[in-house]
Protein backbone atom coordinates (compact mmCIF):
# COMPACT_ATOMS: atom_id res chain seq x y z
CA UNK A 1 0.00 0.00 0.00
CA UNK A 2 1.32 3.44 -0.89
CA UNK A 3 1.25 5.92 1.93
CA UNK A 4 1.64 9.64 1.54
CA UNK A 5 2.83 11.73 4.44
CA UNK A 6 2.17 15.44 4.45
CA UNK A 7 3.07 17.99 7.07
CA UNK A 8 0.77 20.65 8.38
CA UNK A 9 2.35 23.66 10.03
CA UNK A 10 0.37 25.75 12.47
CA UNK A 11 1.84 29.09 13.44
CA UNK A 12 0.47 30.62 16.61
CA UNK A 13 1.39 34.09 17.77
CA UNK A 14 1.28 34.60 21.52
CA UNK A 15 2.14 38.22 22.18
CA UNK A 16 5.80 38.68 21.40
CA UNK A 17 6.44 34.91 21.49
CA UNK A 18 5.66 32.67 18.52
CA UNK A 19 5.02 28.91 18.56
CA UNK A 20 5.22 26.66 15.54
CA UNK A 21 3.54 23.24 15.69
CA UNK A 22 4.35 20.78 12.91
CA UNK A 23 2.20 17.66 12.83
CA UNK A 24 2.60 14.89 10.24
CA UNK A 25 -0.65 13.48 8.89
CA UNK A 26 -0.98 10.17 7.15
CA UNK A 27 -3.38 9.85 4.21
CA UNK A 28 -4.01 6.09 4.43
CA UNK A 29 -7.45 4.88 3.38
CA UNK A 30 -10.06 4.78 6.16
CA UNK A 31 -10.29 1.39 7.84
CA UNK A 32 -6.71 0.40 6.94
CA UNK A 33 -4.06 -0.14 9.58
CA UNK A 34 -2.94 3.26 10.81
CA UNK A 35 -5.88 4.89 9.02
CA UNK A 36 -6.71 8.57 9.37
CA UNK A 37 -9.92 9.27 11.25
CA UNK A 38 -11.61 12.64 11.06
CA UNK A 39 -14.58 14.04 12.95
CA UNK A 40 -16.32 17.17 11.70
CA UNK A 41 -18.12 18.08 14.92
CA UNK A 42 -17.26 18.52 18.58
CA UNK A 43 -19.85 19.51 21.19
CA UNK A 44 -20.11 19.65 24.95
CA UNK A 45 -18.36 21.34 27.83
CA UNK A 46 -14.57 20.95 27.90
CA UNK A 47 -14.64 20.94 31.71
CA UNK A 48 -16.98 17.91 31.84
CA UNK A 49 -17.33 15.87 28.63
CA UNK A 50 -17.11 16.29 24.86
CA UNK A 51 -18.81 14.46 21.99
CA UNK A 52 -17.24 13.93 18.57
CA UNK A 53 -19.64 13.54 15.66
CA UNK A 54 -19.67 12.76 11.96
CA UNK A 55 -16.54 10.60 12.30
CA UNK A 56 -15.04 8.55 9.44
CA UNK A 57 -13.68 5.02 9.49
CA UNK A 58 -14.48 2.19 11.87
CA UNK A 59 -15.62 4.40 14.75
CA UNK A 60 -19.37 3.91 14.57
CA UNK A 61 -19.64 7.57 13.54
CA UNK A 62 -19.19 9.23 16.93
CA UNK A 63 -17.27 9.16 20.20
CA UNK A 64 -17.06 10.81 23.62
CA UNK A 65 -14.18 11.91 25.86
CA UNK A 66 -13.29 14.44 28.51
CA UNK A 67 -12.94 16.41 30.54
CA UNK A 68 -9.83 18.12 29.24
CA UNK A 69 -7.68 20.50 31.29
CA UNK A 70 -8.05 24.08 30.15
CA UNK A 71 -4.93 26.19 29.60
CA UNK A 72 -4.85 29.79 30.78
CA UNK A 73 -6.19 32.45 28.45
CA UNK A 74 -3.66 33.72 25.91
CA UNK A 75 -1.33 36.43 27.06
CA UNK A 76 2.30 36.96 28.06
CA UNK A 77 2.20 33.85 30.30
CA UNK A 78 0.63 31.53 27.69
CA UNK A 79 2.41 28.24 27.25
CA UNK A 80 2.15 24.77 25.82
CA UNK A 81 0.77 22.37 28.40
CA UNK A 82 1.95 18.77 27.91
CA UNK A 83 1.13 15.95 28.28
CA UNK A 84 -2.44 15.11 29.08
CA UNK A 85 -4.29 11.93 28.17
CA UNK A 86 -7.86 11.40 27.08
CA UNK A 87 -9.75 8.25 26.14
CA UNK A 88 -12.32 8.38 23.35
CA UNK A 89 -15.10 5.82 23.70
CA UNK A 90 -16.32 5.21 20.14
CA UNK A 91 -19.96 4.31 19.47
CA UNK A 92 -18.86 0.99 17.93
CA UNK A 93 -17.48 -0.11 21.33
CA UNK A 94 -13.80 0.54 20.56
CA UNK A 95 -11.63 3.07 22.36
CA UNK A 96 -8.65 5.27 21.57
CA UNK A 97 -6.30 6.82 24.15
CA UNK A 98 -4.34 9.85 23.01
CA UNK A 99 -1.72 12.04 24.68
CA UNK A 100 -1.91 15.71 23.81
CA UNK A 101 -0.65 19.17 24.57
CA UNK A 102 -2.64 22.38 24.40
CA UNK A 103 -1.77 25.84 23.22
CA UNK A 104 -4.05 28.71 24.23
CA UNK A 105 -4.22 31.05 21.24
CA UNK A 106 -5.67 34.46 20.55
CA UNK A 107 -9.25 34.08 19.36
CA UNK A 108 -9.46 33.31 15.66
CA UNK A 109 -11.87 35.12 13.38
CA UNK A 110 -12.98 31.63 12.31
CA UNK A 111 -14.44 30.79 15.73
CA UNK A 112 -18.23 31.22 16.05
CA UNK A 113 -19.54 34.47 17.51
CA UNK A 114 -19.74 34.23 21.28
CA UNK A 115 -16.44 32.33 21.54
CA UNK A 116 -14.17 33.52 24.33
CA UNK A 117 -10.96 31.69 23.41
CA UNK A 118 -9.40 29.03 21.23
CA UNK A 119 -7.09 26.12 22.01
CA UNK A 120 -5.07 23.86 19.72
CA UNK A 121 -4.89 20.19 20.70
CA UNK A 122 -1.78 18.50 19.28
CA UNK A 123 -0.68 14.95 20.15
CA UNK A 124 -0.37 11.26 19.39
CA UNK A 125 -2.52 8.16 19.71
CA UNK A 126 -1.13 6.04 22.58
CA UNK A 127 -3.28 2.95 22.02
CA UNK A 128 -6.52 1.86 20.39
CA UNK A 129 -8.58 -1.17 21.37
CA UNK A 130 -11.43 -3.24 19.96
CA UNK A 131 -12.97 -2.09 16.71
CA UNK A 132 -10.85 1.08 16.91
CA UNK A 133 -7.53 -0.82 16.89
CA UNK A 134 -6.73 0.54 13.40
CA UNK A 135 -6.41 4.12 14.73
CA UNK A 136 -2.67 4.82 15.10
CA UNK A 137 -1.69 8.38 14.26
CA UNK A 138 -1.24 12.00 15.23
CA UNK A 139 -4.04 14.08 16.77
CA UNK A 140 -4.88 17.68 15.87
CA UNK A 141 -7.86 19.95 16.49
CA UNK A 142 -8.53 23.67 16.68
CA UNK A 143 -11.24 24.07 19.34
CA UNK A 144 -13.22 27.25 20.05
CA UNK A 145 -14.56 27.71 23.60
CA UNK A 146 -17.37 29.92 24.83
CA UNK A 147 -17.09 31.81 28.13
CA UNK A 148 -18.66 28.76 29.81
CA UNK A 149 -16.27 26.32 28.06
CA UNK A 150 -18.75 24.96 25.52
CA UNK A 151 -16.73 23.61 22.60
CA UNK A 152 -16.99 23.77 18.81
CA UNK A 153 -14.46 23.31 16.04
CA UNK A 154 -13.00 26.32 14.33
CA UNK A 155 -15.04 26.92 11.16
CA UNK A 156 -13.77 24.86 8.23
CA UNK A 157 -11.64 22.52 10.36
CA UNK A 158 -11.92 18.90 11.51
CA UNK A 159 -10.70 16.88 14.51
CA UNK A 160 -7.98 14.59 13.10
CA UNK A 161 -6.70 11.26 14.43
Amino acid sequence: MNRTRTFVTVAVTLGAVGWICVAPFDSSPAGASGARITCSSIRGNAATSLSLGYCTGLTGGSGAFGPIPLPPSPGPDSHVSWPYEASVQWSNGGSTVFAFGEVATPLSRFCPSGSAREILLVGNVVKSLGLASHIESKVFASVCLSGRNFASLESGTIFKF
